[in-house]
């Protein structure tokens, strides 16, 4: 019984055009492909460390995804150099500062917003010299 079920609720669905059949067997329905588990980062220390990983192969494109315009920019004009990651700490409520540093004490700070349900993002960067 439950095998004549289930094909008539995948005939259904199939024939009222909601899965498109493929060589390799039913798609993915398109809300699915589009938003997925992977497409924000649920950690700010993960979205700094995507903000500078990117910064380190000069990609403004791939920053775009993990930063503010204003971020991007601001980190964009400084001369690449290798900075190691202190740590990250809660300063408010979704906010968080996430600290890399340089030689001779140089920091930059990453200033991260968002929540875990709903991702997070680098909204700000400054630096020890500012």
């Amino acid at each position: 019984m439950r095998r004549l079920l289930l094909a008539l609720v995948v005939a259904a669905v199939s024939s009222a055009g909601l899965i498109a059949a493929s060589p390799a067997g039913p798609a993915a329905p398109a809300a699915a492909r589009a938003f997925g588990q992977d497409d924000f980062v649920r950690d700010p220390a993960v979205a700094a460390r995507k903000l500078y990983d990117a910064w380190q192969k000069q990609d403004r494109h791939a920053a775009a995804d993990y930063a503010s315009d204003a971020a991007v920019a601001k980190l964009f004009g400084l001369k690449v150099q290798p900075l190691t990651f202190t740590h990250c700490q809660r300063t408010g409520v979704g906010v968080f500062e996430c600290v890399y540093r340089g030689a001779k004490d140089f920091e930059v700070w990453f200033r991260v917003t968002g929540g875990a349900s709903a991702g997070y993002n680098v909204d700000s960067v400054s630096f020890s010299t500012d």
